[in-house]
């Protein structure tokens, strides 16, 4: 089973990267690509266990050629009979097999022949267990070597969030999941560039795909394919960083200078993401290359029928036999499927679920409970805007989204509805448009009660909602001087007049998904009171139609904008 599953999923591998390589290799879509080659690396680890059994129905015209078709079916294929002979006889059975096709071969020949296809098996079993063994050493003492390199150094607080190390050693930058580490000479004289291509490979996840690739190459070590693949998947990375680099505004005949620079030193691990790791020729090339036309990416769409005849290569038909007597009759198998019963409860679906061999309980798009599901062992509460949540830890407020949930350990919290308990077993069956309060109350190390209201209550004025209505924006155009943030925008809860980046809360960005202008400005439009300040310093002002296209995107009715130049 392991050997058939090891080659299954070299095939699969083979021919897939196979198809990119000719096809989308040398395309500009370097996102399009890495999501396709990471693909690839699932698929050749999931495909082989996919089991597709088609039915093959044959018709036989006797119970007797039944019985005897059955037993050949079940025989496997290294032992079937070269052919069956059939003779026509009132007298006797209408099927026979010949004696010679028949004829069962000596025990001692099944016994050699087995011993033989044991010793293949395990022969090989042992070479690919010796190469896996060989691989996983390998890894661990690079990721040994990595671990140490991390502990070593000043550790800094990078605006990105990552943990900069900074060490007195000569050696090529790199990256490992949220670990930058530079030289004190780049961090010195060539920090902007150096510290934005790593950080576009922290903030694209690269480390992700490398720990993938990883567990890719050690279950294939045998597959060259497997090792061509993962130098494309490094090279697209340093596509993505080197692109992040140059839309970042660096100089691309200094950077490329230093690319030269770093490109002497020393080899680093395969499990981290280096400045100098690839060809230096391939990747001049790719940043001076036009972009691939959009038609390109189609080519892609390749691979989806290379799936299907994967799926269909693995496939093991089922054997259905039946005789013209039978046609008539019913012969669908019963099937378990529990439907979805309409006017039970959520509670009362979910008993009428229990021992069935279904997953997960359909509830109906339009049913939405306070303890909408559970997961694991932790209920998930779910609540609409206008809810009043009422804590002992964090105040009061008034729900601004149009809905909210949050998760709670069922062996910590005891749940009430209205001041009555209920456990994990009996879960109410309450839309989330019918609670009124939640009341919430924390005794510390998670333990507490949830208290879920559905009668009227009338919510005070000095209740405030949980998302102020004003935002305060700040566009610099360049990231002024002193900046920890590295940054051109800035934003701040509440208004602010302010052109002075210090009095704002914290930095924005306009693109990264962890810290994006756009996730403050959809904050604030749940308020239907909203305003947005814009204030535009003079060097600003050539991005300001930048965030009124993403204000109109976001859903941005009430603003007012300010210029420095006018002030």
């Amino acid at each position: 089973m392991v050997l058939e599953y090891l080659i299954k999923s070299a095939f699969v591998l083979t021919l897939m990267y196979g198809c990119f390589a000719w096809l989308l290799r040398r395309e500009t879509f370097h996102r399009l690509n890495r999501v396709l080659l990471l693909s690839i690396l699932g698929a050749s680890l999931l495909l082989p266990l996919v089991q597709i059994r088609p039915a093959i129905m044959l018709e036989v015209d006797t119970p007797t050629y039944l019985t005897q078709a059955m037993e050949f079916f079940a025989t496997p294929a290294t032992e079937q009979p070269e052919a069956l002979q059939v003779e026509e006889s009132r007298s006797e059975s209408p099927v026979t097999v010949s004696e010679e096709s028949s004829a069962a071969p000596a025990p001692e020949h099944v016994g050699g022949s087995f011993l033989r296809h044991l010793n293949v098996r395990a022969c090989l079993m042992g070479i690919y267990l010796l190469g896996l063994g060989v691989v996983l050493v390998r890894l661990l003492l690079e990721l040994r070597q990595l671990i140490a390199s991390l502990r070593g150094g000043m550790r800094l607080r990078d605006p990105s969030g990552a943990t900069l190390v900074v060490r007195s050693a000569s050696f090529p930058p790199y990256s490992f999941f949220r670990f930058i580490v530079v030289s004190v000479e780049d961090y010195e004289q060539n920090r902007e560039p150096v510290l934005t291509h790593e950080r576009a490979h922290v903030r694209l996840g690269h480390s992700w795909d490398i720990l993938l690739l990883q567990v890719v190459q050690a279950v294939q070590w045998f597959n060259p394919f497997v090792w061509m693949m993962g130098q494309d998947l490094r090279a697209l990375h340093e596509y993505e960083a080197d692109e992040a680099v140059l839309n970042h505004g660096i100089d691309a005949m200094r950077y490329q200078q230093l690319l030269v620079t770093k490109a002497v030193g020393a080899r680093l691990q395969t499990l981290s993401n280096s400045l100098s790791r690839h060809s230096l020729k391939q990747r001049f090339v790719m940043m001076h290359r036009k972009k691939s036309h959009a038609w390109s990416a189609a080519k892609s769409a390749l691979l989806l029928p290379l799936t299907a005849f994967t799926l269909m290569a693995f496939a093991k038909p089922t054997y259905y036999i039946y005789t013209p007597d039978d046609a008539d009759k019913d012969s669908q198998t019963e099937k378990h499927v529990i439907p979805l019963v309409e006017g039970l409860s959520y509670a009362e679906q979910m008993e009428r679920s229990k021992g069935r061999a279904v997953s997960p309980l359909i509830i109906s798009p339009d049913e939405k409970n306070p303890v909408i599901r559970k997961r694991g062992n932790m209920y998930i509460l779910r609540w609409t805007a206008g809810t009043w949540v009422v804590t002992n830890a964090g105040g009061s407020f008034v729900e601004n989204h149009s809905e909210n949930e949050i998760g709670l350990p069922a062996e910590k919290v005891t749940m009430m509805l209205d001041g009555e308990p209920f456990d994990f077993d009996h879960i109410p069956d309450i839309p989330a448009s019918a609670i009124r309060k939640m009341e919430r109350h924390h005794k510390g190390n998670g333990y507490g009660t949830v208290n879920l209201i559905t009668s009227a209550v009338e919510v005070p004025d000095s209740v405030p909602g949980n998302v102020n209505p004003e935002l305060s924006i700040l566009i610099t155009g360049v990231v002024p001087e002193g900046s920890y943030w590295r940054t051109s925008i800035y934003q701040k809860s509440g208004r602010n007049d302010s052109f002075d980046w210090h009095t704002y809360a914290s930095y924005t960005t306009w693109t990264d998904r962890a810290e994006n202008v756009r996730l403050h400005l959809r904050n604030v439009v749940c308020r239907p009171d909203h305003h947005v300040y814009v204030n535009v310093t003079r060097q600003g002002e050539r991005h300001l139609h930048r965030l009124k296209d993403i204000m109109k995107e976001c859903g941005v009715e009430h603003y007012t904008i300010r210029h420095e130049s006018e002030m």
